[in-house]
């Protein structure tokens, strides 16, 4: 004979929920950029929701590499920017330190991608659940967290 505690069901149910609220951070894309065709024949991707940044690779038709990186383990976001394109590179900490870099960008989405990523990596540190807030007014309120001095 088993005994079920109210209590128990209360941690199933709780755990419950915090599966579900990382699922749904996971799932919510904020802002998608790919590289630009055909400078680079095989257009890379970058796809950055609200707990990780995904990038895709393609090599060629039918391969690609796909890296995952969490917001939390992001150290710095590079933008060097040339008169057309810029360069994106994330500079990760853990496991190893690493970066994963994107060439062939348009300058201005290249620029809010980074401000982004460094929004949520400031609102990560801070402990701050954003998954109620609406796309549109987050994206607005991360680039104004990630902007630096120099508006960029």
């Amino acid at each position: 004979m088993q005994i079920y505690s109210h209590s128990h069901d209360k941690n199933i149910q709780f755990e419950r929920k915090k599966i579900d609220k990382l699922l749904k951070k996971t799932q919510r894309v904020l802002y998608k950029i790919s590289s630009v065709f055909p400078f680079d024949l095989f257009p890379n991707e970058l796809v950055i929701n609200e707990n990780q940044v995904n990038v895709l690779k393609r090599r060629f038709f039918l391969s690609e590499d796909i890296e995952t990186v969490l917001i939390k383990d992001i150290q710095l976001v590079i933008v060097e920017t040339s008169p057309l394109f810029a360069s994106l590179d994330i500079e990760i900490l853990k496991p190893l330190s690493k970066s994963i870099v994107i060439d062939y960008l348009w300058v201005n989405e290249a620029l809010k991608a980074r401000r982004i990523i460094q929004g949520l990596r400031s609102i990560e540190k801070e402990g701050i659940d954003i998954a109620n807030q609406p796309v549109d007014e987050l994206l607005k309120k991360l680039e104004i967290i990630g902007k630096v001095r120099y508006n960029t």
